[in-house]
């Protein structure tokens, strides 16, 4: 086996992990409506920006200022969530990093 397969191998196992961990964390387990709970409010909130809080059963929730959505860094999921995104980006990187080709110069060739 040689390097190419090797580092097709590690990535693809990284992309796999990956997407088990995302779609594992983002798969609702409850089918009940949660109780309603004010997003926007400052105990929350570390930093203005960084939401925190593990009564609340979503994973992510609107953002205070700007538009978008934030991780709930209090929820259960969200560590495994965070370890999926890892993951991928590790995987498309290594597939980035390393030549998987021989190169531009046949094998006898030294440039």
């Amino acid at each position: 086996m040689n390097r190419t397969e090797i580092v097709l191998l590690l990535s693809l196992g990284f992309m796999m992990i990956g997407t088990v961990c995302i779609w594992s964390a983002t798969r609702s387990t409850s089918r009940t409506l949660p109780k309603p709970l004010f997003h926007q409010d400052d105990r929350y909130w570390r930093n203005g920006f960084i939401y925190n809080n593990p009564d609340d059963p979503a994973l992510f929730v609107p953002r205070r200022i700007t538009g978008g959505w934030m991780l709930n860094f209090g929820h259960p999921k969200s560590p495994l969530f965070l370890a999926g995104v890892t993951c991928v980006i590790l995987a498309f990187a290594t597939l980035t990093a390393l030549p998987l080709g021989p190169g531009c110069h046949p094998p006898s060739c030294v440039p």
